[in-house]
């Protein structure tokens, strides 16, 4: 069954992972600056043959003449403005609600607007569904979990020919409380470092030209750093999937959410002397980075693939559809 849904233009490379399933995704563009890639940026990923982007007029006319079978949502500010299609109603939970309030330097009550997002969603019909259990356990609310999936075949194999570390990330300073900034630099020390992403203020940092520019820094870079705060952000995200997925080792900080197992297919510690010594190792020994590369794509395939993806959201767009 083939399903023809309607979104915003939100967290492109999240929806770029539907183009290999049983979909049409109609994406609404903003002619306003209300958000952070509110159009689609071939730079990021390329537009799938099975995505349409359109404005939000024609999306309201696609919706009253039936065209849709449900809506997606990224945010309250989406799911709000979705509302007004009557369409059954995902909320994909892309965010801990303790980073944002971190984030934004909010003084709301976390409990109170727990209950209030809850209500909210819960009367007007949606369906949250939250993108790791760390996100959902600090929400506090009830929804199924999918995590994001990556086929490994869509990836070019490791070489890691350049002593160099990778970051694959958005607002890493302006974010730091978040991302662990500091952790990433002390781990880097001397060692050179590509961050890969829209980060303002960051010497060096630039965003990848082109997907399969993204995929050779995956390809070519000896090792992929990671220092994300417990609680505030899994230790794991999407990029550090691709990175997997190609065959790179993974650097991470302690994270209880983490796939990374010490001295398997990356080194994970919160010893930061510690994984500077192995981020030298590994600068130095190619053979060794290939060795724990190569596991960390089997951990992709046995825990990460696409398919589970895949499966996971038909099962539960086809249900939200028959009520």
């Amino acid at each position: 069954m083939t399903l023809h849904l309607v979104t915003f233009c939100s967290h492109q490379p999240f929806l770029h992972l539907f183009h290999k399933c049983k979909l049409r995704l109609d994406i609404i563009l903003l002619p306003e600056a209300r958000r952070f890639l509110q159009n689609w940026d071939e730079r990021v990923r390329p537009l799938p043959d099975n995505f349409e982007l359109i404005d939000l007029a024609e999306a309201t006319r696609r919706a009253k003449a039936g065209r849709y079978q449900a809506a997606m949502a990224h945010n309250i500010s989406d799911y709000m403005d979705l509302l007004k299609l009557k369409l059954p109603l995902v909320l994909v939970m892309h965010t801990s609600l303790s980073s944002r309030i971190l984030e934004e330097r909010s003084s709301i009550d976390p409990d109170s607007y727990r209950q209030e997002f809850a209500s909210l969603v819960h009367r007007t019909g949606g369906q949250m569904v939250f993108v790791t259990q760390t996100k959902r356990a600090d929400w506090q609310l009830e929804g199924p979990v999918i995590v994001a999936g990556i086929d490994p075949d869509d990836y070019p194999l490791y070489s890691g020919e350049l002593p160099r570390l990778l970051r694959v990330t958005n607002h890493l300073k302006q974010r730091g409380g978040i991302l662990g900034y500091s952790k990433h630099r002390s781990i880097c020390g001397d060692v050179a470092i590509d961050v890969v992403g829209d980060n303002p203020g960051l010497k060096g940092a630039q965003p990848a030209s082109s997907w399969d520019n993204l995929k050779h820094y995956y390809q070519t870079r000896r090792a992929f750093l990671h220092t994300a705060i417990p609680l505030m952000e899994d230790g794991f995200n999407l990029a550090v999937m691709e990175a997997m997925a190609t065959g790179m080792p993974i650097i991470s900080t302690a994270n209880p959410t983490s796939p990374i197992i010490d001295g398997h297919n990356g080194y994970i510690s919160d010893d930061l002397v510690r994984l500077k010594e192995d981020v030298a190792a590994l600068m130095a020994d190619t053979a060794l980075a290939k060795r724990l590369g190569l596991a960390a794509r089997d951990t992709v395939k046995q825990h990460f693939h696409f398919s589970r993806f895949a499966a996971q959201w038909q099962e539960l767009l086809e249900t939200l559809i028959q009520g």
